[in-house]
């Protein structure tokens, strides 16, 4: 079992951070360190890859069930606002993709989930709205391309 606040190497107690920010920045630092040693571990070795693989199936179940448990949400005021639709046109169009949604319902406020935007900006592919769409759902991200 993993210890709560394991010791440091000098047998300090590691006080695990409450600030988000500082967490988020260690979570982004080890996986960048992640990504660099398993490239390594590939291109510079030849070891038997099965257990790095086996590793990387392991935490790629655990982040899919993160992500599944606490998917990312857009308000549809929002959507509305960047793709310059009205409430009832954005429900009907979310609707006709299979998204869950009450065409009828005036609550702007009202989310959908990223996959539903996704729906929505696959269907909309090439046009006005689904350029919009895309630049809405990337944001401001970082986009890799070397994975």
């Amino acid at each position: 079992m993993t210890e709560i606040n394991p010791q440091t190497p000098n047998g300090e107690e590691n006080v695990p951070p409450v600030d988000p920010e500082e967490i988020l920045e260690r979570i982004r630092i080890s996986s960048e360190q992640l990504i660099t040693a398993t490239q390594n571990f590939i291109e510079w070795t030849k070891a038997d890859k099965t257990i790095v693989i086996e590793e990387l199936i392991r935490m790629r179940n655990f982040c899919d069930a993160v992500i599944e448990a606490n998917p990312i949400t857009y308000q549809l005021s929002s959507i509305m606002k960047k793709i310059e639709l009205n409430e009832p046109t954005l429900r009907k169009l979310l609707h006709d993709v299979g998204v869950d949604i009450d065409v009828n319902a005036e609550n702007p406020q009202e989310a959908i989930t990223q996959e539903d935007l996704i729906a929505l900006l696959a269907d909309r592919a090439g046009s006005r709205e689904g350029d919009l769409l895309a630049e809405f759902i990337r944001g401001n991200r970082r986009i890799f391309t070397n994975c």
